[in-house]
């Protein structure tokens, strides 16, 4: 009975083994399962950070730069030759602007003095290129802004129009415009005109955290004033995202809207930027306000979801080597313990083989 029992024993240890065995593997997978998501989870907070600190800095660099020329426009606009139009001095004033914009800053500019009617009178440039003189721009919108004015100081921003003179003739460009007054009247106005491809390689390619990231700045109206995607400079970011219908139009036209109010946010949304109208892939955005002399823009910045996910890879990869050895060390630890439990078996039968051998021959002795 007492055998029956011990092999009983022996055999239920077989079934403890392998069933130990068992859960330890199952219990491995569940945690590598669980570190694998937090990895991902990990990656994806912490590129959310990284996309809001980019838009929020390159917000403010944003508008700074415009508050600055903001404060050089207003001054070359109380210049006397500026005012009266002095043509020798008046020339020169702008010129001696132009060239040390370009010294300091590699800024490329043209600054452009308008009469009164709406006529071009002065463009001047470093390459000192005047097409464009004589033009009317009388129905471009700062000109019209302008002439509402009452009194000097104020500076209008304008959305992307195409040049149509200097430099940059043919090209999108954005111009800062503030009127002239003269003895109280109004005198025209002067405006300085930044190509939108300058603004893009100076604010939006640097924020670019892969090859995929596409970087925007929208105006509060939805004109898309910069992009890395030349194609979509001057076109409605709004009207864009509901030219079709698609999954994720809705949320995407809220998100628009709200960041177009001056708010700040970091979200994973479906963008049909990346994958098309028919396949939208999820991506990870952020924006964040400009506030210039008035206007609100908003920086905007997104990245696809699967190519942030994949900055987690090397972690999954070293967790996934960690779980395999830990595995392969414990199922050697298991067939250890196995291999030992038999050899004990079999070295605990020949012991008692031979001490049962050994008292029959005592036994034989003494009979």
């Amino acid at each position: 009975m007492e055998r029956q029992i011990g092999r009983i024993k022996a055999y239920q240890i077989r079934w403890i083994l392998v069933i130990a065995a068992v859960m330890i593997l199952t219990i491995g997978i569940l945690i590598f399962w669980t570190a694998g998501d937090k990895a991902d989870k990990g990656m994806t907070e912490r590129v959310k950070t990284q996309v809001l600190i980019s838009a929020r800095s390159q917000a403010f660099s944003i508008a700074e730069f415009f508050k600055d020329k903001q404060v050089d426009l207003l001054l070359l606009a109380e210049s006397e030759p500026v005012k009266t139009m002095e043509e020798k001095e008046g020339r020169k004033v702008l010129k001696v602007y132009v060239d040390n914009l370009y010294q300091k800053s590699g800024n490329v500019v043209d600054v452009v003095r308008v009469d009164k009617s709406g006529v071009i009178v002065w463009n001047i440039n470093i390459k000192e290129n005047r097409e464009g003189e004589g033009a009317l721009i009388a129905d471009r919108e700062y000109f019209i802004w302008a002439k509402e004015q009452k009194e000097p100081g104020e500076v209008f921003i304008s959305k992307p129009v195409i040049a149509r003179g200097g430099l940059f003739k043919g090209n999108w460009a954005v111009a800062t415009a503030t009127p002239v007054f003269y003895q109280g009247t109004f005198n025209g106005i002067v405006f300085v005109s930044f190509l939108v491809e300058d603004l893009t390689k100076k604010y939006i390619t640097p924020v670019a955290l892969s090859l995929e990231t596409s970087s925007l700045i929208i105006a509060q109206d939805g004109t898309i004033v910069a992009s890395n995607e030349s194609g979509l400079v001057g076109r409605n970011a709004i009207e864009l995202a509901q030219q079709k219908e698609w999954k994720g139009r809705e949320e995407m036209t809220l998100l628009l809207k709200s960041s177009l109010e001056g708010k700040e946010k970091v979200v994973v949304h479906p963008c049909f930027r990346f994958g098309g109208f028919d396949n939208p892939k999820k991506a990870i955005s952020s924006y964040s306000p400009i506030r210039v002399n008035g206007n609100l823009w908003s920086m905007w910045i997104s990245v696809p979801y699967e190519g942030a996910i994949k900055f987690a890879w090397p972690i999954k990869l070293g967790q996934a080597q960690g779980f395999a050895l830990g595995a392969i060390g414990g199922l050697i630890l298991v067939l250890i313990f196995v291999f030992g439990v038999r050899i004990a078996q079999r070295d605990a039968f020949v012991d008692g083989f031979r001490d049962g051998r050994d008292g029959v021959k005592k036994l034989k002795k003494k009979s």
